[in-house]
């Protein structure tokens, strides 16, 4: 018997190996000739299955798993036959599989995973995050199980509040990883429930800065609720009448949340004409204390009470006298002179240093640069983990009707075209840490803001450049892959800007972009005709008082629309949604004219199968499995009650 056992032992060893090298062929073989010898033995005929099922011998897979399970009913067999009735559409059986595996060992994390992926496909939402979250407790660094738990949990809401839902968002919050944008919808749910915060600003109870999740949102978050914008604001004006020698522990630590949040947000809370009287006296007050050199008792909190309306960096001599304002003792304050101050000197002394590939001649670029120079967009926080790509399997993927995608290879060589603040090309950067990423825009103050954040994530394969599209010529190229998202349709002539991009892609490379849709975004149109009427300018104060207006329900019809819309927000979004000081819009059958041009061959939308809006066009058009015909996509858009409200595609240049 041992000498059986130890025999089967050595042909699982010979075969598995062969497994890892992907030998499945080979593995099979063997498997087979041990089955010759050991008939029914249990672990051989589940390696067998096994094979089976990476060979995509389904049935045969289904017919070993069952048999070995009929001999011993083991965790990680239910768990593999749960693999082979997913890839086959079976979602119920898989279910039951993948529960049956982990009944017998609740600790088998990649069981957790699979069954959350699959009630997930089921629509069973709540089922799939509690199998997310049990294997995200097991192993807090598996990022699949991250992205299962973010990715539901940023969608829950809750009748009442839910300390389970709480205590999973700050877990989350917590981890390595997590995209803290993706959670704020939940969050901000959550915390209006626990605290009873009303329409108005009113509360049930005072907010707590001891409280973890209320912690995270404002620190790690930018708000985007309407309700949570109206107590923070309250509380914010409750906390700059009140004496300094009154600010207690409690108070001090609700002003550096909302000082932070107030950054995140870029000081896009209304104040009144009061608030900023007392405002500006304080901040003369500390810029006369800085000069001098002579501080009174309450300075400490006078600085605490400024940082929530004014960051410190526009504070004269503040640069000077780091160290005096990071003394202040108010808990947590040190972030706050690193994120308002020190960040921002580090940015200064970045841009000395960007190189500039072109001058900006042309009016239109000039007026985009002056909007991005002093709101450098989007400004982020933190970005998810994100995995390694490999290209062509990602077309694949995406686009199973390219049948020219052995053509493409993983690129080596990539731009990013108008790289804003970063947050994109971080992303790419990830997913193609050996290629050799140029990323230029027309901002420098956006470039500083990038170089910043590329730096504190220790990303070493990206190069920045100062310059304007319409010049790109001049970087030479080709390159294997041009990325322009949310770029083009800022240009007095975006087909300008996609000839010559086009251009410096080489045969075979790839294009993806991201542009505006002309029906999917009316109700911003709405708002830029509220502000032509009213002739309102594009200043900050201009920005917040709009904003005002439209929270009070003073403008606009298609109120809901706009304050749903997460960059409404904060100031350099929402000056990016409204007053924008030039933007196109496209429809597809203008989107199909100029790939067309530009002589790029058009792959498909981006990220529409999870939304449902694919299954949609192959009903309607069943002829063009493809779904590559624009002038089809026209006429769906047309009827579409939600059209989107911009287009993330892929090109291909043959």
């Amino acid at each position: 018997m041992a000498r059986a056992s130890s025999r089967v032992k050595a042909i699982v060893k010979k075969a598995e190996n062969h497994v890892k090298a992907k030998d499945f062929a080979a593995a099979g073989l063997i498997v087979r000739d041990g089955l010759a010898e050991f008939p029914g033995n249990s672990k051989l005929l589940h390696l067998a299955g096994r094979t089976a099922y990476h060979m995509g011998d389904y049935s045969e897979a289904v017919m070993l798993l069952q048999s070995a399970l009929a001999v011993s009913p083991e965790a990680n067999a239910f768990f593999d036959l749960g693999l082979v009735h997913r890839a086959r559409g079976n979602l119920a059986d898989a279910i039951s599989c993948f529960r049956a595996a982990v009944q017998r060992d609740p600790r088998l994390h990649r069981a957790h995973v699979n069954l959350g992926f699959v009630l997930r496909r089921q629509g069973d939402l709540i089922s799939a995050l509690e199998a997310y979250y049990t294997a995200f407790k097991l192993d807090t660094k598996s990022i699949v199980s991250l992205h299962g738990v973010s990715g539901i949990l940023g969608q829950v809401t809750t009748e009442h509040y839910e300390p389970l839902v709480d205590e999973m968002l700050v877990c989350v919050f917590e981890a390595a990883g997590a995209d803290f944008q993706v959670l704020a919808p939940a969050a901000a749910h959550q915390l209006i429930n626990k605290y009873g915060v009303k329409s108005d600003g009113s509360s049930i109870l005072n907010l707590d800065p001891k409280d973890p999740l209320l912690r995270h949102y404002l620190t790690k978050c930018i708000n985007i609720d309407p309700a949570l914008e109206q107590i923070l604001t309250r509380c914010r004006r409750d906390l700059l009448f009140t004496p300094p020698q009154n600010l207690d522990e409690n108070a001090s630590g609700m002003a550096v949340l909302i000082a932070l949040q107030s950054f995140n947000n870029e000081y896009v809370f209304y104040s009144d004409t009061d608030e900023n009287a007392a405002v500006s006296a304080k901040h003369n007050q500390i810029e006369s204390a800085l000069a001098s050199g002579e501080f009174s008792k309450g300075f400490g909190a006078e600085i605490l009470v400024l940082s929530m309306f004014r960051p410190l960096s526009a504070v004269a001599g503040a640069q000077d006298q780091v160290n005096v304002l990071a003394a202040n003792d108010a808990k947590n304050f040190r972030e706050v002179v690193q994120v308002t101050l020190q960040n921002h000197m580090e940015e200064q002394a970045l841009k000395s240093t960007i190189d500039t590939f072109s001058e900006i001649d042309d009016q239109t670029s000039r007026d985009v640069r002056a909007q991005y120079e002093e709101h450098p967009y989007p400004r982020w926080i933190n970005i998810p983990h994100v995995m390694r790509t490999n290209l062509p399997a990602l077309l694949k993927n995406k686009f199973p009707h390219f049948s020219q995608v052995g053509c493409i290879n993983d690129p080596a060589t990539i731009l990013i075209a108008g790289c804003g603040t970063g947050r994109h090309v971080a992303i790419v950067a990830m997913q193609w840490p050996r290629a050799d990423i140029l990323a230029i825009d027309i901002s420098t103050a956006s470039i500083a803001y990038s170089m910043r954040k590329i730096k504190e994530l220790g990303i070493k394969n990206v190069r920045f450049l100062h310059g304007d599209i319409l010049e790109a010529g001049k970087l030479g190229g080709p390159f294997d892959m041009v990325q322009s998202i949310g770029v083009l349709h800022h240009m007095k002539e975006p087909l300008e800007g996609w000839r010559i991009l086009s251009r410096l892609i080489r045969s075979n490379g790839v294009f993806r972009g991201g542009l505006y849709s002309e029906r999917g975004r009316q109700f911003v149109f709405e708002a830029r005709r509220a502000i032509a009427k009213e002739g309102i300018g594009s200043r900050h104060a201009d920005i917040t008082g709009f904003r005002r207006c439209i929270l009070r329900g003073e403008v606009l019809s298609d109120i809901p629309k706009i304050i749903e819309f997460a960059d409404f927000f904060s100031t350099s979004n929402c000056r990016d949604l409204m007053f924008h000081v030039h933007e196109d819009s496209y429809t597809p059958l203008k989107l199909k004219a100029e790939i067309e041009d530009a002589g790029l061959f058009f792959l498909g939308f981006n990220e529409l199968e999870e939304r449902g809006v694919n299954a949609e066009y192959r009903k309607r058009f069943p002829r063009d499995p493809s779904m590559t015909d624009l002038s089809n996509w026209e006429e769906l858009e047309k009827n579409q009650k939600y059209p989107p409200e911009g287009y993330d595609f892929w090109c291909w240049k043959p």
